[in-house]
């Protein structure tokens, strides 16, 4: 890994290089804090194309038969398309923070 850590955050814990993940950006390796981890934009975007993709191929699969019919219950299930683009953000998110860690 690239020994050029740089902060990009203002919060304490990554002023002080005290963070525990390694996050990369195009300037070179970020140490970041957990909580600045989380807001990250580059892992932001990443995991959300990650979770628009997966997601849209899990609705198709799982209830398009029902869209396309006309026949998808939404009194009673409104939730489940949303939680199917979320649950793949999680673990996208997930599986880079996990990777990242210092």
């Amino acid at each position: 890994m690239n020994t050029d850590t740089q902060t990009g955050s203002k919060c304490q814990s990554c002023s002080d290089r005290t963070g525990r993940f390694h996050l990369k950006h195009a300037g070179g390796w970020h140490l970041k804090c957990g909580m600045c981890s989380l807001m990250d934009g580059p892992l932001i975007r990443r995991s959300a194309k990650v979770g628009i993709v997966v997601g849209t191929v899990l609705v198709a699969l799982n209830q398009g038969g029902a869209l396309a019919g006309g026949s998808f219950p939404w009194a009673t299930s409104w939730w489940k398309i949303p939680l199917t683009y979320l649950v793949p953000f999680g673990v996208s998110t997930y599986g880079a923070l996990s990777n990242a860690r210092a």
